[in-house]
């Protein structure tokens, strides 16, 4: 009898101890741990997310992330506006591979990882095909906002790589 409690004590620990970290774990994976912290753990949704949930947060935050890419671009005043109107073009083909991407997350019965991991990628390449044609000269607002895309397009692809488990 002693021993069955001990079993369950210590199932549940794990259980909890694995939930409690799912931040931690998630983050651990992720391009910028350090980042990926600041971002979620400042988000009281997060706190008792399971990953589905943390999918769906994250995602939303990324595509938010995304439209203020769009929205410096369209008001940047530069010599480059054929290249900002590259941006807010890229961006958006950004943002519908994010929509997509969505319909891989939960409650879907399966999640299919790789279909997932395939739009995140996509969406993340077009984000950065927006810094690509500037060759490090656009504006630093624009820069910094296509870095905060990318980076929680980091997360949500360890998001994707902890459903393989």
């Amino acid at each position: 009898m002693a021993k069955l409690l001990v079993l369950l004590i210590l199932a549940f620990a794990t259980f909890y101890t694995s939930r409690a970290d799912l931040i931690g774990d998630v983050c651990r994976k992720s391009s910028d741990p350090s980042f990926c912290n600041k971002v979620l753990r400042s988000d009281p949704n997060t706190r008792n997310a399971d990953l589905p949930r943390l999918g769906k947060i994250v995602l939303a935050k990324t595509i938010d992330a995304t439209k203020v890419s769009i929205g410096i671009a369209k008001s940047a005043k530069s010599i480059y506006r054929d290249l900002l109107d590259q941006c807010v073009e890229t961006c958006g083909q950004a943002i519908d591979n994010l929509n997509k991407s969505g319909k891989f997350l939960p409650p879907r019965s399966h999640v299919d990882v790789d279909d997932l991991k395939t739009r995140l990628s996509a969406a993340e390449t077009d984000v950065e095909v927006c810094d690509d044609g500037f060759d490090g000269g656009e504006p630093f607002e624009l820069r910094d906002a296509n870095d905060r895309a990318v980076y929680l397009i980091s997360i949500l692809q360890a998001i994707a790589d902890s459903f393989r488990l």
